[in-house]
């Protein structure tokens, strides 16, 4: 049985929760994981290294999302 028509309506929704974009480095600090190979990729952590200022970026659309 396929999915595909219901799936190719759904939309992406931020509901009721708010959504933030936050640096690499800073996931790696809350989680103890380590993703150290991306941050040369991450514009927050490479902003965060040189200002000393972590970056939160609070995202109510998906075009905000920065790379």
């Amino acid at each position: 049985m396929s999915q595909a028509r219901e799936l190719a309506e759904l939309e992406f929704v931020f509901a009721g929760f708010k959504t933030y974009q936050i640096s690499i480095q800073q996931v790696m600090k809350a989680t103890d994981l380590d993703f150290s190979h991306l941050l040369d990729f991450d514009g927050f952590s490479q902003h965060e290294s040189v200002t000393g200022v972590e970056m939160v970026e609070q995202l109510d659309d998906l075009a905000l999302i920065r790379i």
